[in-house]
């Protein structure tokens, strides 16, 4: 998963096959939920698709980081002031940034 994470820190843009390994990596094994349009979420190119990969009683947040190379920071955790969870991302868009921090967060869980 490693990797995976690595791959998306340094990739300009999401992609079809990026969101298939994401969704994978998620647990996705052809039994997602198709979205309404009845297409297969694309998560590394899609923010509302990455945010349903996000489990019930997990919180988010996001910021752009500045700098020479701006990119995206998401934040996933658990609240309630407890920070010891929270899992972070970084990509060029918020989508990647996002499914960096989930992937993260599915490592820290699966031990």
């Amino acid at each position: 998963m490693t990797d995976l994470i690595t791959r998306l820190g340094s990739a300009a843009e999401g992609s079809r096959e990026l969101s298939d390994e994401v969704l994978r990596a998620m647990g996705w094994r052809n039994t997602w939920p198709m979205k309404s349009d009845g297409g297969k979420p694309d998560p590394t190119r899609s923010v509302d698709d990455a945010l349903a990969l996000v489990p019930d009683g997990w919180h988010t947040g996001s910021a752009f980081e500045r700098g020479s190379r701006g990119r995206w920071l998401w934040v996933l955790g658990r609240g309630g002031g407890d920070h010891r969870d929270d899992t972070t991302g970084r990509g060029d868009t918020p989508a990647l940034a996002l499914c960096a921090a989930l992937l993260r967060m599915k490592e820290n869980e699966d031990g």
